[in-house]
This record gives C-alpha cells, structure tokens and sequence, in this order.
C-alpha cells in the first residue's frame, strides 16, 4: 500500500472516530436547522449554519462508508499471534476529547469554531502520525474490542477475549488493515 492510500486510510479513520460526536453535535443544533434555508426567502438564508449541516453530513457519510467497507469485506489472511493482552481504558480516554466540543455553549460563535476545528486537526495529525486507528469509539458500539499482542500489534476483534486467549498460536483468518494493526472478525473465524 503506497504511502498516500496509507494517510487516507488513517484518515478516514480519524473521521470515523467521531462519528458519534457529529450525531452529538447535530442534535445540540436541532433548533437551528429550520434556519438553513427558507424557501420563501432566499435572501435570508443562514449561510453559517447551512455551511456546517453539510459538513457534518459529509463526514458522517464518510465514516458510514469507511465502516461499511471494513465490515463488510471478506478478508482470506491467516495470522499467527502469541499473545491477546487486553489494552485497558485507552479508548475511554480519547472519548474525552468529545467533551471540549459539546461544553461550548455557542458550537458556531467564530472563537469556538477556531477552537473545536483547531482541536480536531491537532487530535487528527497525532492520530495519523502514532496510527492510533484502534482508538474508536465505533468499534465499541459495533461489538468490537482492541487488544495488544507481545510484538506490538493491535488487534481489533469482535471475539472475546477468552476466546482469542485459547488461540494463541493458531491461524487466524484476519486483515491487515495499516502499521501493525490486524482486523479478526466471529465471521471469517466460525469455527473458534
């Protein structure tokens, strides 16, 4: 995989790390969406707000899209990992950048949006850069758990954690996705 597919990927990743933040932050703004465009008057229309609905919307098709396409494609691979370490409460702590966003009483007043945007690209250039894809929140809610192996891998599965444990160095069906960093999914693997 060349290197710009490599950055791509990452970054498609970071964007769908915050996927449920853009569904946080789309309902916080509920009462404003009737101002993005008046029909009856197209000369009042709220350029701001309309501007950061369709951004939303774009990253949160972006993140349905990368989400679909990593679950949903059959991966052949066999693996051999010596160790399933459990990786402790990593993902919990990067949840906590959600609260700098949705504290901000005003979301859309310019001091807050160069905040929360300078923010988001300073978490997104880390998240490239350590390859951090394994810190999702969506993982969670999709079932899936990040373990660590001996060698420095990272593992996200939606097996549990006793059973990857009794399968220690035996091949695994399982995808490379980036750096170090293998997709095992309960489908490819039946029979564990």
């Amino acid at each position: 995989m060349d290197s710009f597919r490599r950055v791509l990927m990452k970054l498609k990743m970071f964007i769908t790390s915050y996927c449920p933040l853009y569904f946080m932050v789309m309902v916080l703004n509920v009462k404003n969406y009737r101002l993005i465009i008046n029909p009856m008057d197209w000369k009042n229309i709220d350029v701001k707000m309309t501007l950061f609905v369709s951004v939303l919307l774009v990253l949160i098709l972006i993140s349905i899209s990368c989400t679909w396409d990593i679950v949903t494609t059959k991966w052949d691979n066999q693996y051999k990992f010596s160790s399933f370490d459990k990786t402790g409460d990593a993902v919990i702590s990067y949840m906590m950048t959600y609260i700098v966003p949705l504290l901000s009483g005003d979301f859309l007043s310019f001091q807050n949006l160069v905040v929360n945007v300078t923010l988001y690209m300073l978490i997104a250039v880390m998240y490239v850069r350590l390859n951090l894809i394994y810190f999702n929140p969506l993982w969670l809610l999709l079932g899936y758990s990040t373990y660590s192996t001996n060698n420095g891998a990272m593992i996200i599965s939606n097996i549990s954690h006793e059973v990857l444990s009794q399968n220690v160095d035996k091949s695994l069906k399982a995808s490379y996705l980036i750096d170090k960093i293998y997709l095992i999914r309960k489908k490819d693997n039946p029979l564990i």
